[in-house]
């Protein structure tokens, strides 16, 4: 290999390096955030509305089904 060949694919390689870097930092503040919120904070808050949408199903459910129980015995 001739000494501009060289120079060349070595030039080649520290770019494409470079654009590893790059990539892989974006990674990174995407998934710690870097004083943004990053997506463990985003997972953390759909979790929260997750369980109290839940929460709240449950909970209508449990009073729609009181009632028709309460309507049922009413009517026997």
């Amino acid at each position: 290999m001739t000494e501009p060949q060289f120079e060349t694919r070595l030039s080649i390689l520290e770019h494409d390096m470079s654009q590893i870097k790059e990539s892989l930092y974006r990674i990174e503040c995407a998934i710690v955030g870097n004083g943004a919120p990053g997506i463990k904070i985003e997972l953390d808050r759909l979790k929260r509305q997750q369980s109290l949408l839940w929460w709240a199903i449950s909970t209508v459910g449990s009073g729609v089904m009181g009632l028709a129980g309460y309507i049922v015995r009413g009517l026997l």
